[in-house]
């Protein structure tokens, strides 16, 4: 059997909008990845509310790290950059359809944030192996067999792929 996350979306244009088809359930698969990172961001904001910081999730830690260097702001506060990262999760989740498998992404604008969204959950996903490489729990769950960490490496692969690099903006011609 062939990679599934192989061929899984397809891109056209439409003057500057972007329309992807996914392959079935795989808009399901990125939005259950955004939205538990959006939940991981608001639980870390209500923390931040009630003055009652835990230790930052590795998966939410390593999200924020990466913004900041993408925005070459290495020095912000963890609230600087978690009130924007949530907020874009929110704002993407509104985008995808909660059934079907098409996408409208209008303008510079939503291929931006759709790419910038799945990047997170691409660097996310990579500190959750990182950390189970480490011998660490991840959400109370130890590393899992092999076939389904690669599973979880193939998810990777997939987003930048399918997603991150095709909505990058041409390079332009010199």
């Amino acid at each position: 059997m062939g990679d599934p996350y192989t061929g899984a979306v397809s891109w056209d244009n439409l003057g500057d909008d972007r329309i992807g088809v996914f392959h079935p359930n795989y808009i399901a698969l990125l939005r259950i990845h955004v939205d538990g990172l959006r939940r991981l961001a608001l639980r870390r904001l209500a923390e931040h509310a009630a003055d009652e910081l835990g230790s930052l999730d590795p998966r939410l830690d390593s999200v924020l790290w990466m913004r900041r260097l993408a925005e070459n702001v290495p020095a912000a506060g963890e609230l600087e950059m978690l009130v924007p990262v949530a907020k874009r999760f929110g704002e993407l989740l509104g985008l995808l359809p909660e059934s079907g498998g098409v996408v409208v992404l209008h303008g510079w604008a939503h291929r931006y944030l759709m790419g910038t969204v799945a990047l997170d959950v691409k660097v996310a996903i990579e500190a959750w192996l990182r950390a189970w490489s480490y011998g660490e729990l991840v959400d109370g769950m130890a590393c899992p067999d092999e076939q389904t960490r690669r599973m979880w490496e193939r998810q990777c692969t997939w987003l930048a792929e399918q997603i991150i690099d095709p909505l990058q903006p041409a390079a332009e011609a010199v």
